[in-house]
């Protein structure tokens, strides 16, 4: 990437922090409005307006969700203010800005489609989804470490799904000696699992329902990865309360958790594990898209 071209942040969190300063060592000039000083080993990239912010910068990069409620910009780690509106922010900015985010809501579209920005969502660039599965897949052996009373080793282990989390999800247990069934609905993906070396059961659908019957067959440790509704009251009620059930989809998740209240089984649901189990990792994932959109879009 060219030095000495602007970069903004505008709000964010811990994985903001860590894109700032992976990017600034890239050769960029940072600026940052939104996250308080101290969380930098310069202040001065640190501004007091968003508008000095944004002064002179060919690219504004916004936090994963840039907004909690698609008005404010999300500034989780700012106590100076309770976060800058996002129409305001962009009212600032020349017409050959270009906006990053991740997580971008169709709202958060609107606004810049208005105002003849273009935006760009970091979260679907297919290099940030592979890195990210990895520290997904660490913080998801995490909570199975501390939520079930036995070793990973020698457990069984049924994951649903066989995409980017549940393939590093599938090869860490592995290592660790657990057991592995995956649950996939695409042939290839069953056969893929099994050229691998885990257990490869086909998802069917059976007059429109899901059928996951070998599901019950006392797993201690169940991931979700699938981000629809697969795991129904049918089948909740058949699983034993004693096996650990991971959700690791996006919203809506893929289980009936009315039914899961209903039969007092608990579902945990994981989200965002990236942020919460591995800020620095996750932040240096994102910088490292944020500079592959820079170059590309920019030419720079």
């Amino acid at each position: 990437m060219k030095t000495n071209i602007r970069i903004a942040f505008i709000g964010g969190d811990k994985r903001s922090i860590e894109a700032v300063k992976d990017i600034a060592k890239n050769g960029a000039d940072v600026s940052v409005w939104g996250i308080d000083e101290s969380y930098f080993p310069s202040p001065s990239w640190c501004k007091s307006t968003c508008e000095e912010a944004v002064a002179g910068a060919r690219a504004v990069v916004l936090p994963t969700p840039p907004s909690e409620d698609d008005v404010r910009v999300n500034c989780p780690l700012f106590s100076k203010e309770s976060g800058i509106k996002l129409h305001k922010m962009l009212d600032m900015l020349p017409a050959d800005t270009i906006v990053l985010g991740g997580r971008i809501s169709p709202r958060i579209r609107e606004y810049a489609a208005k105002r003849d920005i273009r935006i760009f969502d970091y979260f679907n660039r297919e290099e940030l989804l592979i890195k990210n599965a990895v520290p997904t897949a660490e913080g998801a052996i995490g909570i199975s470490i501390e939520k079930t009373d036995c070793t990973l080793f020698g457990a069984k282990a049924a994951i649903l799904g066989y995409g980017r989390i549940a393939e590093a999800l599938a090869s860490r247990l592995k290592a660790l000696g657990t057991a592995v069934t995956i649950f996939a609905r695409k042939p290839e993906s069953v056969a893929k699992a099994q050229s691998e070396g885990y257990n490869g059961v086909r998802i069917e659908y059976i007059d429109g329902k899901c059928s996951l019957e070998k599901l019950v067959d006392n797993y201690d440790l169940i991931y979700n990865t699938v981000p629809h509704w697969i795991v129904t009251e049918d089948i909740i009620k058949q699983i034993p309360k004693e096996t650990v059930f991971i959700d690791l989809a996006s919203a809506p998740g893929g289980v009936d958790l009315v039914a899961a209240k209903k039969y007092n089984y608990e579902i945990i649901r994981a989200l965002a594990l990236p942020a919460k189990t591995a800020p620095r990792s996750a932040g240096r994932i994102i910088a490292e898209s944020i500079i592959n959109i820079i170059e590309e879009e920019l030419g720079i």
